[in-house]
């Protein structure tokens, strides 16, 4: 009796193992898919029509007010639970989520926001942004494609940023576009945000990335490139 329960016990645990994992996967495959959607976007072309149908198909939220402009957030998320108010992952998970801004202003997209946040088992997260905008604010004269990295507030987080503008190359977008999705499943886990964005990364120049450090102060030029080169 007692082998049955255990073999029961060994069964259930397992084909909730099998289940999470073939959860993680739809999710990651469903992620994938909305940065292909939202790469497929032309800001300042697609109306807030096409906008409001993308929105549905992944359930996502109108916001009034949250942007400048009024818009529609759609997250992709990996299962996690809350505990005060803090997110954990699922036993055998990583804790990330690819979200969607997109502002639409006299019915046509006037701005996409595309944030991908992973964190690490020390809880320190990795976020990498692609900013395209018809206002140009962030970007220096004369440019339509610029990659910057740094730091966030609060507790330790890195990131890694892409600004384009509308009229950017399809060479360029694709290179923004470039997650690293197995850093969201892979058994192990992605160490810096250069990994993440590895062709955005790569566009930095020389002597930014040799002399960057993690949110720890840790110099991680070396590791990245070796990390980049492995993939």
């Amino acid at each position: 009796m007692t082998r049955r329960v255990l073999f029961g016990f060994c069964f259930v645990l397992f084909a909730a193992y099998l289940w999470e994992c073939g959860d993680a996967r739809c999710r990651r495959s469903r992620a994938s898919r909305l940065l292909s959607d939202v790469q497929k976007l032309r800001v300042g072309t697609t109306s807030g029509d096409e906008i409001k149908r993308l929105s549905e198909n992944y359930c996502g939220t109108f916001h009034k007010t949250w942007w400048p402009d009024p818009g529609y957030l759609i997250v992709v998320e990996s299962r996690h639970v809350n505990i005060r108010e803090q997110p954990y992952p699922i036993p055998g998970q990583r804790l990330w989520s690819v979200a969607a801004y997109l502002c639409v202003r006299d019915n046509r997209l006037k701005s996409v926001v595309l944030v991908t946040g992973i964190y690490r088992s020390d809880r320190r997260e990795m976020g990498a942004t692609v900013l395209i905008d018809t206002s140009h604010k962030t970007i220096p004269k004369g440019l339509s494609y610029y990659v910057h990295y740094g730091h966030g507030s609060g507790p330790p987080m890195e990131l890694l940023g892409v600004d384009l503008t509308p009229d950017a190359s399809p060479d360029q977008a694709r290179r923004a576009f470039n997650v690293n999705l197995s850093c969201l499943t892979s058994l192990f886990e992605c160490r810096n945000v250069c990994e993440v964005l590895p062709s955005a990364w790569n566009d930095l120049p020389l002597e930014k990335r040799m002399l960057s450090r993690d949110a720890y102060g840790k110099e991680i030029g070396a590791e990245c490139q070796a990390a980049i080169g492995r993939k």
